[in-house]
């Protein structure tokens, strides 16, 4: 029997929350870019990836997914780190729909300074989305060049509509993607 090759994985889903929860040990962290991130935010592991809860998402659900290596370009990485990388935004994908609800999903890159990039280590972001989520379509990417997080000396965003969330806060939607995603594994399709 062949996999339907639409279908998510969720059996790859639920081991890479699984391998993920080693992060939550106390004192980890992740580098991405110049910033260390407490490992309480990676909610899943691939060969060559990682998932990130994001500080500062701009929906309920916006997570990154970046290269473990600490490269800023997609040029950069391998044949076999970006074939990863991308299975595992396509695989993360699946699962954040079925947490939050999502029927469609945004998935950006943004490569290079010129294309927006404020943090150089390739990532992915996964934005869920919903009918009527923002009043006109593309809003979702004037709200993603807002966050800029390149040193106060350059553009700063005004933190009105995107506060920081707390370490705790992201440390809690860590555990709860982990364990949503271990959970998927066990449900009926």
């Amino acid at each position: 029997s062949t996999m339907d090759p639409q279908a998510p994985d969720w059996r790859s889903l639920a081991d890479g929350a699984i391998r993920a929860a080693s992060f939550a040990e106390p004192g980890k962290s992740v580098q991405f870019g110049r910033f260390s991130c407490r490992g309480t935010q990676v909610f899943w592991e691939s060969e060559h990836s990682l998932g990130l809860v994001n500080l500062k998402p701009i929906v309920p659900g916006h997570v990154l997914i970046i290269s473990k290596r600490v490269t800023p370009r997609i040029g950069e990485l391998s044949e076999v780190e970006m074939q990863d990388l991308f299975l595992s935004a396509r695989t993360v994908a699946a699962g954040i729909g079925k947490v939050f609800e999502s029927p469609s999903f945004n998935l950006a890159v943004q490569d290079g300074a010129e294309a927006g990039q404020t943090v150089p280590h390739v990532h992915v972001h996964i934005i869920p989305r919903k009918a009527q989520d923002f009043e006109r379509n593309d809003e979702v990417y004037e709200k993603l060049d807002e966050f800029d997080a390149r040193p106060p000396r350059l553009k700063v965003p005004a933190d009105s509509e995107r506060v920081a969330r707390s370490e705790e806060e992201m440390a809690e939607e860590g555990a709860r993607l982990r364990a949503a995603f271990v959970a998927i594994r066990d449900q009926p399709a």
